[in-house]
């Protein structure tokens, strides 16, 4: 679905439907266009508006749009908000992955050490299989590399 169609489809959707549109219209406006702020204010709409799974995505991605505006402290809270859910999930995950590589020393050890617990649980994530837990940082080095 091309720009127009996702903005055309907002216009009719409801519910769910439409916060899952709105979560794709704010990625475009964060990836393609570079516009951070109004990709935020598209995730805080769709993060106060859904619980659970959506609602968790919208806020991870509000984290990322924080971090590209350069407010490293705001995005910091934002993956803390994730990176407290229970049991853990994807996007508890990808937050800790956040916040041990911008959090400042005690926000990435406590982090790392989450990380860690989760990645030796037998039912962990999908996302965990991004971290190879013997050598944690490097992994993490790796996945921000190209920032």
């Amino acid at each position: 679905m091309d720009r127009a169609g996702i903005k055309e489809a907002m216009s009719r959707a409801q519910g769910s439907k439409r916060s899952e549109l709105a979560l794709k219209e704010g990625l475009l406006l964060l990836v393609e266009d570079k516009n951070a702020r109004r990709a935020a204010e598209v995730f805080k709409e769709v993060a106060e508006a859904e619980s659970a799974e959506l609602g968790a995505h919208a806020r991870l991605f509000l984290g990322h749009a924080y971090r590209a505006m350069g407010k490293r402290r705001t995005a910091v809270f934002t993956y803390q908000r994730l990176a407290r859910r229970e049991p853990a999930d994807d996007t508890t995950v990808l937050a800790l992955i956040a916040l041990a590589e911008i959090g400042d020393a005690t926000i990435a050890r406590v982090a790392s050490e989450r990380l860690q617990s989760i990645c030796a649980q037998s039912d962990r994530p999908a996302a965990a299989d991004l971290v190879d837990s013997g050598k944690l940082v490097d992994s993490i080095q790796g996945i921000y590399a190209g920032e």
